[in-house]
């Protein structure tokens, strides 16, 4: 049999055999035979239209704030009509002005959680649109002013004809006796946390200072 014969005779019997295609077979796109575009057909006008998620923006805007002290000697405040956009910050400055309270003195809580001042009500306000929301207030310690409830305290003048000592009015620690009191440092945290306006940086540069005067101490 010759060579020629033998290859007529193997072709014929491929042709018999279904064809099998390998893994990495390409084949060139522009030999596929021209067909139209598959489009799905168009949904009866009757067809429930999908329901539209409200934004947060729209959901939420114009909240209602209610400031409520920890204590009941504390006044509770509402603040109607809040954009989305306002800090806690701003809130802890609102409740110090109505309150005739030292804005550094005021720590906003959430859910009984320390609420930084650099967050604002959008980080707060959930999907549920909800109308309010309403914040813890602490009141930390009133050094350097009259806390809030409290009475004034009238300081006794001296009166004529009765020796008195210059300076007996002042009472309390002063001088380097003040640093060792615990107000003291919360003062100065609250201060640093209003300054920085960021909580963690705050108590972070507090201790830092505490420990800077118990070495040199």
């Amino acid at each position: 049999m010759s060579e020629l014969v033998f290859a007529k005779q193997f072709l014929t019997a491929l042709d018999s055999r279904p064809i099998k295609l390998s893994s990495d077979h390409i084949a060139d796109p522009r030999s596929y035979p021209a067909s139209n575009a598959y489009t799905l057909p168009r949904l009866p006008s009757n067809h429930p239209s999908k329901p539209r998620r409200k934004s947060p923006t729209s959901a939420t805007s114009g909240l209602t704030i209610t400031l409520k002290p920890l204590k009941a000697s504390h006044p509770t405040i509402s603040l109607p009509s809040q954009p989305l956009s306002t800090s806690v910050y701003d809130l802890k400055a609102a409740y110090a002005a109505q309150t005739s309270t030292d804005v550094a003195k005021i720590k906003v809580l959430y859910k009984k959680k320390p609420a930084p001042d650099s967050k604002t009500l959008s980080d707060f306000a959930g999907d549920g649109g909800e109308a309010g929301l309403e914040f813890g207030v602490m009141v930390m310690g009133a050094l350097g002013g009259t806390p809030v409830g409290s009475p004034a305290v009238e300081i006794p003048q001296p009166v004529m004809g009765e020796e008195k000592e210059v300076g007996a009015v002042a009472q309390g620690p002063s001088g380097a006796e003040e640093l060792k009191t615990e107000e003291f440092w919360g003062d100065l945290k609250g201060f640093l946390v209003q300054r920085l306006r960021d909580e963690g940086e705050g108590e972070r540069w507090a201790k830092a200072f505490r420990g800077v005067w118990e070495k040199e101490g």
